[in-house]
């Protein structure tokens, strides 16, 4: 009897990089969606589900109680940064019959190994960031099937701005800061060059002027000098505010449990208060204002 690759156990992977939000009723729904795609055809007996929780400390451990994920404290370097939940269906063997595999990443974990692997053999790469799945199913019709539920659930997670770029390097508002003291700095050079402060220069050769010589220090320049500083600390701030603005009016990945769930959602309270109360009053007062003239 020939076999086709339909009937043949089928296997999918998926990741989804970007910023998600976890929340405990959803959680609860994704891991329901889960148990009723798998018991589809077997009984609940053979169904097992291990959670995978790790920690921002380098932390990590696995339950198959769902409250105990929901009683982390979840907070500094008790944080959850990478949620796991697998879901197997194993023969009276032991042997894999299905499986659904749904994992949560953001940030980093303080381990020396950029891997960490669960009890049942499957190994994650801390490097990446956002959700993902792994599905293996009996068949591919079967396989699909759940796929597409898993999908619509998973959209749940997901946001408008899942895909906008995160600033989250420290070392970004320093950087910032050079560089625009580095363009300032040029930018003013060019300027003063036109209006007599500092003479032209000698490149390569070529007669710009005759050679560099530094001005006397005098009140005109001393003024340019401290003016052109001043420009390079506020335009630095500047970037440095636009950054930190935008990651805090557009959250970073979110898993709303424990203390994280109280500032999730007073950050998310004051973001629509200030969204309709500035962003949408000023917008209707200009509107107005245009439409009295």
């Amino acid at each position: 009897m020939k076999t086709s690759p339909q009937n043949l156990p089928n296997e999918i992977s998926r990741g989804y990089p970007g910023r998600f939000i976890v929340d405990e009723i959803e959680l609860k729904r994704l891991v329901s969606d889960i148990q009723e795609l798998l018991l589809s055809e077997t009984d609940s007996n053979s169904l097992h589900i291990l959670y995978l929780v790790g920690l921002k400390n380098g932390i990590a451990y696995e339950t198959e109680d769902l409250d105990v994920v929901l009683k982390e404290e979840n907070a500094q370097s008790l944080k959850i940064v990478l949620l796991v939940i697998h879901a197997q269906v194993l023969d009276k063997d032991g042997k894999l019959m299905r499986g659904i595999l749904v994992h949560f990443h953001r940030g980093k974990m303080n381990r020396a190994s950029d891997w960490l692997e669960m009890s049942t053999g499957v190994k994650f790469n801390l490097n990446f960031e956002g959700l993902g799945y792994y599905i293996r199913d009996m068949n591919r019709q079967s396989a699909l099937e759940v796929i597409n539920k898993l999908e619509e659930r998973l959209k749940k997670f997901r946001r408008y701005y899942s895909n906008f770029p995160e600033f989250v390097n420290p070392y970004f508002p320093f950087a910032s800061f050079g560089f625009a003291t580095f363009v300032t700095g040029i930018l003013l050079y060019l300027a003063v060059i036109f209006v007599g402060v500092l003479p032209p220069i000698t490149i390569s050769g070529e007669t710009i002027g005759e050679k560099f010589i530094f001005p006397k220090f005098t009140t005109t320049l001393a003024t340019t000098v401290f003016a052109g500083f001043i420009l390079a600390v506020i335009v630095g701030l500047l970037i440095s505010l636009i950054v930190n603005g935008l990651n805090w009016l557009i959250p970073p990945s979110v898993i709303a449990i424990g203390d994280e769930a109280n500032i999730y959602k007073k950050q998310l309270r004051l973001r629509e208060s200030i969204f309709w109360t500035i962003i949408i009053g000023g917008l209707v007062g200009v509107v107005v204002n245009i439409l009295t003239k």
